[in-house]
């Protein structure tokens, strides 16, 4: 779901289709009643559940990022040494042309 239509539906801009309602309620875990029911204790408790299980695969995306950034530091250094090798080839072929 996109930002934009989420904040839509928070906003009262859109009404949620039922199998929306549905989707929402199965990934809190709760049943689709429990949603019209809710109060402020459940949202707080739903909003800390969604946090938490969502603090996790930040982390997740952290390292994984973490190590693209390792991987790609790696690739330039070994572009910079091949650079680096070219060029003392080119030297040598130029001497022994000479």
């Amino acid at each position: 779901m996109s930002i934009n239509g989420y904040a839509k539906i928070e906003q009262g801009k859109t009404d949620i289709p039922s199998s929306r309602l549905e989707q929402i309620a199965q990934i809190f875990g709760v049943k689709l009643k429990d949603i019209f029911e809710l109060d402020e204790k459940v949202i707080l408790n739903l909003a800390s559940w969604y946090c938490t299980n969502n603090f996790a695969a930040d982390k997740n995306y952290e390292h994984e990022l973490e190590k693209a950034k390792l991987l790609l530091e790696q690739k330039d250094k070994e572009i910079t040494l091949l650079s680096d090798e070219n060029k003392y080839l080119k030297n040598i072929i130029d001497l022994l042309k000479k």
